[in-house]
């Protein structure tokens, strides 16, 4: 698995948590609503995929209709997306190494929890001290402690079985001559986000040299370590039909040793059978990228 590959050791955590007393949350507070969420940065929104139910009660669908949540496959989908709460979680995102490893609500309550790189501790911290002072309701619960990537997928794994999905692709010359960097290098990288036409990514370099390029930010350049924007037609479409499906993913990550590209989707057991539904219809989609699921496995138990 990729993620034995992916070193976390220079990173630290932040957990947040803020309240959303409105007339409908109230009703998610009594419905005993549990959801996970990611942050849309095309739309400036969150999106939580929300369980559908056998036998829905009042309160549930009173909160379903009160946030005009969507119906899809095996989810209801609600977009969330006051302002207040939203905007802090873009500037943190906008921040050069930060990825959210998780956005749940709980009844009436955000827990959030993203990852940085050490050396952007003092552009977080200010961050911290500025949604602080301006009082936006979000409370910091923890700060600054280093928490390994595996063992939180561990941890979550325990509760509710994690499933990987694994692809190796040879992707088409077309691709690898359009005067992208990043196919001159070998590298591991963590996707943050995809918006519009761009992947953003956290880029480890594991052979070649990163030059002076706009679309590559250093983070740490001891350890090979840079933010970069690349596109990536794969990843655009599985992301697209994802999101219609209200498919949450805990972790994705992509290999590249400058001929094959690989990609790692970390999602829970209930939404494999999805995933790969969309997988299929991309690979039928994209004949010339040769891309063919490699493995499909239960996350390990420790």
């Amino acid at each position: 698995m990729l993620i034995e590959e992916w070193d976390n050791g220079s990173y630290l955590t932040c957990k947040l948590m803020m309240k959303e007393d409105s007339q409908p949350f109230n009703f998610a507070t009594s419905a005993k609503i549990y959801s996970m969420g990611q942050l849309d940065m095309d739309k400036n929104l969150i999106r939580f995929s929300i369980p559908k139910r056998n036998t829905p009660e009042r309160d549930f669908q009173i909160f379903l209709n009160a946030t005009s949540s969507v119906e899809a496959k095996d989810y209801w989908i609600m977009e969330f997306n006051k302002e207040s709460q939203v905007k802090p979680l873009i500037e943190a995102m906008n921040i050069p190494s930060v990825y959210f490893n998780s956005i749940k609500l709980i009844g009436n309550e955000f827990h959030i929890q993203f990852s940085f790189h050490e050396m952007m501790l003092s552009n977080v911290s200010d961050f911290i001290l500025k949604i602080v002072s301006n009082e936006t309701g979000i409370s910091i619960i923890d700060f600054g402690k280093k928490v390994d990537i595996y063992k939180t997928l561990h941890a979550i794994n325990s509760q509710k079985p994690i499933y990987v999905l694994s692809m190796v692709s040879k992707p088409p010359e077309r691709v690898l001559k359009a005067g992208d960097t990043s196919v001159k290098t070998n590298w591991i990288r963590l996707i943050k986000s995809i918006v519009g036409e761009k992947v953003n990514a956290i880029f480890r370099i594991t052979e070649g040299v990163i030059g002076s390029n706009e679309d590559f930010i250093p983070i740490s350049e001891s350890e090979k370590i840079y933010e970069g924007t690349t596109q990536n037609q794969i990843i655009k479409e599985i992301e697209s039909e994802s999101r219609k499906n209200g498919l949450d993913y805990l972790l994705r990550l992509n290999k590249y040793d400058s001929e094959y590209w690989f990609a790692e989707y970390y999602i829970s057991k209930e939404d494999v059978n999805t995933l790969i539904s969309i997988v299929s219809d991309v690979i039928e989609r994209n004949e010339d990228w040769n891309l063919i699921i490699r493995e499909l496995t239960p996350f390990p138990v420790q």
